[in-house]
């Protein structure tokens, strides 16, 4: 038995917790195991923005990337740098990246939970071509404001998704207010609606936004040694004395 179906023998078949995965599982861009969440139809909506953007080797974040699914395909089909945070250490997500060997060259994995100040600091070191925000905002619950105004200083392009008001899920009280805001304060647009797993009848709303250029990324795409020790990198693994 080889080493990736001894992986995903370990992480689908045989959990060890009752933690659902949000994310289709995707080792090398081929799926092995569906999530909870569409993904397909979401990522082919961020696909074409990617390809509208004409950027060569674009930087991307991706907040709250959950399983890496997102990460992986754009890594995969744009040769972009992707640095995801994952705060939640029960999903596999180092591994995942460990096992996407053909693009995990590509992938920088910051596994730490962000607070508002925590984005205003990373983008006073970092900046992206892209930012990825997919159903997290309403988890910042009462803080969700300053969340938005913080990671909206990370870069100029956003893909932000968000469910409805009306969706019963985490941070509920605050959903129509979120959305609201999102398209008064920086002109949102609907390029997206998706079913959500908590409430089927509802949709999922997927924003754009996009601000005047005003700070570049660095142009490696990468992000520098001090901010991946700083903001709880895990992968890849760097040795400190080199």
């Amino acid at each position: 038995m080889n080493k990736l179906l001894l992986f995903l023998l370990a992480i689908i078949v045989l959990p060890t917790h009752t933690l659902e995965y949000y994310q289709d599982i995707i080792v090398n861009n081929k799926v092995h195991a569906t999530g909870v969440r569409s993904c397909q139809k979401r990522y082919e909506t961020i696909k074409k923005v990617l390809q509208e953007l004409r950027i060569k080797s674009p930087k991307v974040l991706d907040i709250g990337a959950a399983e890496g699914y997102f990460s992986f395909r754009v890594a995969h089909d744009f040769d972009a740098s992707c640095v995801m945070i994952e705060s939640d250490t029960r999903r596999p997500l180092k591994h995942l990246c460990d096992e996407n060997e053909a693009i995990n060259k590509n992938i920088i994995l910051l596994e730490k939970y962000f607070n508002p100040s925590d984005f205003i600091k990373l983008a006073q070191c970092e900046q992206f071509d892209v930012v990825l925000c997919l159903n997290v905002i309403h988890h910042f619950r009462g803080h969700w404001k300053r969340a938005i105004d913080a990671i909206m200083q990370l870069g100029d392009t956003f893909i932000i998704e968000t469910p409805p008001a009306g969706d019963m899920t985490a941070g509920r009280p605050y959903l129509g207010q979120i959305n609201q805001y999102l398209k008064d304060q920086y002109d949102a647009k609907i390029i997206g609606k998706f079913s959500r797993h908590t409430t089927h009848k509802e949709k999922s709303n997927m924003y754009l936004i996009q601000k005047p250029k005003c700070k570049t990324a660095f142009p490696n795409g990468s992000i520098s040694f001090s901010t991946f020790k700083r903001f709880g990198g895990v992968f890849p693994i760097i040795d400190d004395n080199n």
